[in-house]
This record gives C-alpha cells, sequence and structure tokens, in this order.
C-alpha cells in the first residue's frame, strides 16, 4: 500500500521499479490527466484509487499494462473525456467507480 498525498506527480514514478505494488492510493493531488502508459511500471497492481483529484482526460492506453487491476476508483474528478480503449485490457477489473463526474 502506496499513499501520495500532494508530494510528486506520475511523471517522477516513471523511473521507479514498482513492480511490487498491489494498492496504491492518490487523492486531492490535481491530477488533470492520465497519459499513456502512465501505470506501466506497476505490473501487480490490483487496487486503483485515484479520486478526489481534477482528471479531466484520460489517454488511450493510460491503464496499460495493469493486467490484474480488479477495482479502480475515479470518483470525485472532472472527466470529460476519454478515448473509447482507455481501459482496454483490464481483464481482471471487477469493479470501476466513476461516479461525480
Amino acid at each position: 500500500d502506496y499513499t501520495i498525498e500532494n508530494q510528486i506527480s506520475f511523471d517522477d514514478l516513471k523511473n521507479v521499479k514498482l513492480d511490487h505494488l498491489e494498492e496504491f492510493y492518490m487523492y486531492g493531488f490535481n491530477l488533470v490527466e492520465l497519459k499513456s502508459n502512465t501505470f506501466q511500471n506497476m505490473p501487480n497492481m490490483r487496487r486503483l484509487r485515484l479520486c478526489s483529484n481534477k482528471i479531466l482526460t484520460i489517454q488511450l492506453n493510460a491503464f496499460r499494462n495493469l493486467t490484474k487491476l480488479q477495482y479502480l476508483n475515479l470518483d470525485l474528478n472532472k472527466i470529460n473525456d476519454f478515448e473509447q480503449k482507455s481501459f482496454e485490457g483490464l481483464s481482471e477489473l471487477k469493479e470501476l467507480s466513476l461516479m461525480n463526474n
């Protein structure tokens, strides 16, 4: 479990080996966009919470390599645009929450 509170950005995490992470919570961080391959270095992620940010867009392949992800919470953002295949490859996903967007 790794919680970040307004300290770093996803760009800072791209060069960090995080393949051991299974849960990742990042709320109130003012994220505005999920770029392609944002989570490429987190292949064992099972639970991802990105609620209470300011996410507007989700790019194609933003969740690429999250083949084990079971729970994705994007509540309380401002999502108004995402590529049709943004969630492609999430074969284990059991719960997707997009409330209050």
